[in-house]
């Protein structure tokens, strides 16, 4: 499950992935955030806060995540891990190689320093 959050007034979408990644949630993830991009134009960041990486509900769900990404990372400028996983932080670093959004890792108890990275962005057009 992923809880999720948008923070309106600042372009940031909180995620909390909560167990295994289902297709579902990025189906309810797309929901949140295309009304708001249709708007904005942008998210300024995502927000990813996470003990360890949690993987994914099968197949299903990976792809989910593929398909989630290829359609909406040229629409956000950043990207914050917080993370004490090793495998979310090289996937961090594969992801930012490739894709438009800046990505970065951050340690288990740098929240507030992820989200002020986040604000530093330009604001979403």
């Amino acid at each position: 499950m992923l809880v999720m959050e948008l923070l309106r007034d600042r372009g940031v979408v909180v995620l909390e992935p909560d167990g295994p990644l289902a297709a579902e949630d990025f189906d309810r993830l797309a929901a949140l955030v295309d009304p708001y991009i249709e708007e904005a134009g942008s998210l300024r960041g995502l927000l990813i806060d996470t003990r360890s990486f949690p993987g994914w509900d099968g197949l299903d769900g990976l792809f989910a995540h593929g398909r989630f990404v290829r359609g909406h990372a040229a629409r956000v400028r950043r990207v914050a891990i917080v993370t004490d996983s090793d495998l979310a932080g090289m996937l961090a670093r594969v992801a930012g190689a490739v894709l438009p959004p800046e990505i970065r890792r951050f340690a288990s108890g740098e929240l507030e320093q992820a989200f002020a990275w986040i604000l530093a962005a330009e604001t979403p057009a």
